[in-house]
């Protein structure tokens, strides 16, 4: 297909529209489906990619690096978390929807394109997104923050689109952190000549989805 990808994550006008073609894409399948697949149970895969990930703690000797208990409190936190998400409204989610799984045309997205497809609650997605698109990585400390402005555009857009049911509403600072664990169990495996914040930028991105307030979360989507 023509087009672009890859653009300013910054835009508020971009973050509008992934947040509205996301929201259309899941309210298509509430309104055309009546559920029938069994959501995808992702304990295992993360906690074998958290693993990964205590492997290169022990082979890198860096700064910074979570340490084992940080680890096993996210994978026993990611396995309590997945059970209440698993009661919301779910469907084929697309799992990946980054900056360059966008494509663009005139400054318009035109299509979503490599789909992970895992059948998943349609939050999970939102925060996916919000990890993508809200989280910055200062050059010159190697912290990751949240883009607070941006992450409360995205929100109250995807509401605006498709409203979050009460239970969504409850459980929206959950997803955000599940997403998180999920994210950091899923970054491709450090080497000698990588940069050294690799080893804990998404372990940061987990952390600032704790640190969230969950009533400011809630008002982001109130309005929807």
């Amino acid at each position: 297909m023509d087009g672009e990808n890859g653009l300013d994550l910054a835009d508020p006008v971009q973050i509008h529209a992934v947040a509205r073609i996301m929201a259309d894409y899941h309210r298509y399948q509430e309104i055309s489906f009546s559920g029938g697949l069994e959501n995808q149970d992702f304990v295992p895969m993360t906690t074998e990619g958290l693993e990964g990930r205590r492997q290169e703690r022990t082979e890198f000797e860096l700064d910074r690096i979570p340490d084992d208990d940080a680890m096993d409190r996210a994978i026993a936190e990611f396995a309590r978390l997945q059970e209440p998400l698993n009661t919301l409204p779910s469907g084929l989610i697309h799992m990946d929807l980054s900056a360059g799984n966008i494509v663009w045309r005139n400054g318009a997205p035109a299509a979503a394109i490599d789909f992970e497809a895992f059948p998943a609650p349609f939050l999970l997605d939102v925060g996916f997104v919000a990890l993508y698109w809200t989280i910055r990585l200062d050059p010159d400390t190697h912290d990751s923050t949240v883009d607070q402005e941006a992450l409360e555009a995205l929100l109250t857009s995807y509401a605006a689109h498709r409203p979050l049911s009460s239970a969504e509403r409850a459980h929206l600072k959950d997803a955000l952190i599940w997403c998180g664990i999920r994210w950091w169990s899923r970054q491709a495996y450090h080497s000698a000549d990588k940069p050294a914040y690799r080893l804990n930028s998404r372990y940061d991105a987990y952390r600032c989805m704790h640190a969230l307030d969950a009533d400011w979360l809630d008002a982001c989507v109130a309005e929807g």
